[in-house]
């Protein structure tokens, strides 16, 4: 029997004045001219295909749609590369038909993401590129704690004309005011280097719940299921709270199975993610998992999702 998927209540966050950002759906192939960050005319099937083959929800790159507010309208596309684990490029594309208000839109899109970047995830720098041509789009970031960090000349063709390409950066104002600016101060090294493993125990039982890797007194901890992660982008959708290590996200099922997937393919793994499931009940409550393993030093960093509220604490 299927499962019955509740109704989801109004997105909470990557919202903004006029436009806000959400995952990718197959029905955008119907507007790829609006998220697509080509001139070159693309097809909507050419386009279902990229979303169902090439794109990618993963912890290094992904890509959000800009939606009107007004209308629900599909007007652009934000596209996230992670740099160097913590730091973020960003790149905006808003349908060339809509001119000036188009650029606007963009412009809001860039902040909302930088915004959720920055603050949310703590990456300590966002970047973005630029065509000098781009005047609107500069002029709003300038506005919403952007600076221009580089600046080449010609680079670019903008109809015909060969203009400049501006790189600006947001910097995340907790990590300057803590550690102060990276390029200019050396920092004294601390700790001694050396790793400290320590092997878990697992316990032997005469029985244990099914398909149960490791059991607890109060939780178990088994393979992940779709089930598991159609219920997890569900509750994602539904987050309130903003304490999150790397923040909120919204991602979309499809995306987050072809991710899994792709990590599962690894032997040994290097991302090793368990469910967790209340003992007495059975019932799905979050992941836990290593991420990434480093097989050689016998080190990783651990991670933990526990979207429904009642089982947090």
């Amino acid at each position: 029997m299927a499962t019955e998927v509740p109704a989801l209540p109004a997105q909470t966050f990557l919202t903004g004045t006029h436009v806000y950002l959400r995952p990718i759906e197959k029905s955008d192939a119907e507007r790829s001219v609006a998220f697509r960050n080509t001139p070159y005319p693309m097809s909507p099937e050419r386009t279902e295909e990229w979303m169902t083959d090439d794109l990618d929800e993963s912890s290094k790159s992904f890509v959000y749609a800009i939606v009107r507010r007004t209308d629900d309208g599909l007007v652009g596309s934000v596209a996230f590369e992670r740099e160097h684990y913590l730091t973020f490029e960003i790149t905006g594309w808003v349908a060339p038909v809509f001119g000036a208000a188009g650029q606007r839109w963009k412009a809001e899109a860039l902040t909302i993401a930088s915004d959720w970047l920055s603050e949310e995830l703590e990456s300590p720098s966002v970047s973005t590129n630029l065509s000098e041509a781009d005047t609107i789009v500069t002029e709003d970031l300038l506005g919403n704690g952007f600076v221009i960090t580089s600046r080449l000349r010609e680079k670019r063709i903008n109809d015909g004309v060969r203009t400049g390409e501006l790189t600006l950066t947001r910097f995340n104002r907790a990590w300057l005011e803590t550690v102060g600016d990276p390029m200019v101060i050396e920092l004294a090294k601390t700790g001694s280097g050396l790793a400290r493993p320590v092997s878990v125990r697992i316990r032997s039982r005469t029985s244990a719940p099914k398909n149960a890797v490791m059991v607890g007194e109060r939780v178990y901890l088994r393979p992940g299921t779709e089930a598991d992660l159609e219920e997890d982008v569900l509750w994602q959708r539904r987050e309130s709270e903003t304490f999150h290590t790397l923040g909120r996200r919204l991602p979309s099922l499809a995306e987050f199975v072809l991710d899994v997937a792709s990590d599962e393919e690894e032997d040994p793994l290097r991302y090793v993610f368990f469910s967790v499931c209340d003992i007495k009940t059975g019932t799905f409550i979050g992941e836990v998992g290593l991420n990434p393993v480093d097989y050689l030093t016998r080190t990783a960093e651990t991670a933990s999702w526990f979207h429904r509220p009642e089982f947090r604490g």
